[in-house]
């Protein structure tokens, strides 16, 4: 990347050298890129302003997607129209392209969601090492119910992730790891009683599957972490589970099952039945028209010919009387 000369429109994305800005320009290095660049891609792809959500906290990630908005039309034609990026627009214009927010690390955190949820945990808690512990860890806060993840772990850095579960709620964690040295990874789990130690963990394991049982509401923190520097994609799936006796692998629900597979397939033999029966009813109605109308065809040409035939005897008897009757007269 170019080394901008500082000022306002600086043209870096990386070091800024202005002592003027030195505080926003450490903010931006950090982050990866400058505002002035992040100005220029977006006057490239016909945007005026910038949500500053994703502005301030995701730059990478709307760096990306500004570089990829000239190739995208109808993202393009969104922005033509609105003249602007929210953060909304950023999540569907990568979904569009078969990229997820997940796939950029764990350093571009969503911090002002992750400040309010961890403050439960910091609350009582005034020290500098527990007030770091969580935003440090956190990469991001998980609010769906079902859903797969992609993301690369690099440089043996944790990736950890929030969760929230009720009373009587299962969570079932599912993870594979590919890339160089799969087995060296390590997976541990954190809950409100155990903020600093976690109450399970799993170790050099390339895959691995954990129900977590929640027997009352509280937060849960999960954190995969890489135990050496090789470069690994680690692809995890949660399947939340609201009641015990809603999962799917048990002799209760297979009964459902069959009965269920049993009552369907009595309905599709009825079904067939009456159809097949309609159609042979069908069948014989239209031959026993098509037989009709042959009969009623034929009858006609008999009456015809029949009635030719008197006519002609007719003619040959009146032709036969006025032969005899001239005849008689001469």
């Amino acid at each position: 990347m170019a080394v901008g000369k500082g000022g306002k429109g600086g043209k870096g994305m990386g070091k800024v050298g202005a002592k003027r800005h030195s505080r926003k320009s450490n903010k931006a290095s950090i982050e990866g890129i400058t505002k002035p660049a992040i100005r220029r891609l977006a006057r490239r792809g016909g945007v005026k302003r910038i949500s500053s959500f994703i502005y301030d906290d995701s730059r990478q990630v709307l760096k990306s997607f500004l570089e990829n908005v000239v190739r995208d039309a109808v993202t393009y034609t969104e922005h033509a129209r609105r003249k602007t990026v929210t953060a909304m627009d950023v999540v569907y214009a990568l979904k569009r392209q078969g990229r997820t927010l997940y796939g950029f690390g764990g350093q571009y955190k969503l911090k002002k969601q992750i400040a309010q949820k961890s403050n439960y945990y910091q609350k009582n808690d005034s020290s500098e090492k527990n007030k770091n512990f969580f935003s440090q860890k956190i990469s991001i806060i998980v609010l769906q119910v079902s859903y797969t993840l992609d993301m690369n772990m690099n440089h043996g850095e944790p990736y950890c992730f929030y969760r929230k579960l009720n009373a009587e709620e299962e969570l079932l964690i599912t993870y594979e790891v590919s890339g160089r040295n799969p087995d060296q990874v390590s997976f541990k789990l954190y809950d409100e009683e155990n903020k600093y130690s976690p109450f399970h963990q799993q170790a050099r394991m390339r895959n691995g599957q954990y129900l977590l049982k929640c027997q009352k509401s509280q937060e849960y923190i999960l954190c995969f972490q890489s135990l050496d520097n090789q470069g690994k994609v680690l692809q995890f799936e949660m399947d939340l589970i609201n009641n015990k006796h809603n999962n799917y692998i048990n002799d209760k629900s297979f009964r459902q099952t069959y009965d269920m597979t049993i009552k369907c397939y009595e309905n599709m033999h009825n079904i067939y039945s009456r159809l097949r029966h309609s159609l042979k009813r069908h069948e014989v109605q239209q031959n026993y028209i098509v037989s009709t109308e042959n009969k009623v065809k034929w009858c006609n040409i008999v009456k015809m010919l029949f009635m030719i035939i008197i006519t002609g005897i007719q003619i040959l008897i009146l032709t036969g009387m006025f032969k005899d009757y001239n005849s008689f007269s001469v």
